[in-house]
């Protein structure tokens, strides 16, 4: 994670870089982004700005 205050071009070129040579790394960041995420967010937001609508 990079503050906001430390984050440059450079310092997220960095990072980025230090993802994609280290494959390990790579698949861990994968995985846990995967169970982060809400697949069906799109889907629930718009319920949710339908029903807050009526």
């Amino acid at each position: 994670m990079i503050k906001d205050v430390n984050l440059t071009a450079d310092t997220m070129l960095a990072s980025i870089s230090e993802i994609f040579s280290d494959e390990e790394l790579y698949q861990a960041m994968s995985v846990a982004s995967e169970k982060a995420g809400v697949p069906d967010a799109s889907d629930r937001l718009y319920q949710l700005v339908k029903e807050i609508k009526k």
